[in-house]
């Protein structure tokens, strides 16, 4: 885009104004940072989403295996890391 704007200017016979451009591309910058974040929200509601399953399955577990886990500190670890 701005190679088009410079090539534009210099047949016009005005130079591309450094600042303008500087100022448009730091806009589109800032768009492209907002759009990142919403992506990143998702993606963090959706994880701790899995991760509330995740617990919750570990709660169902046969009563062997939950108490070797407990025994292991795994499941505490992990409810700690994430602090549930």
């Amino acid at each position: 885009m701005a190679v088009v704007r410079r090539s534009v200017g210099a047949v016009r016979g005005h130079p591309a104004e450094p600042a303008h451009s500087a100022k448009q591309a730091a806009e589109h910058l800032l768009e492209l940072l907002g759009s990142t974040e919403v992506v990143l929200d998702a993606l963090e509601h959706a994880r701790h989403q899995l991760l509330e399953l995740w617990v919750l399955g570990k709660l169902f577990l046969e009563p062997a295996q939950l108490a070797h886990e407990l025994f292991h500190l795994h499941f505490l670890c992990h409810l700690h890391e994430h602090r549930l």
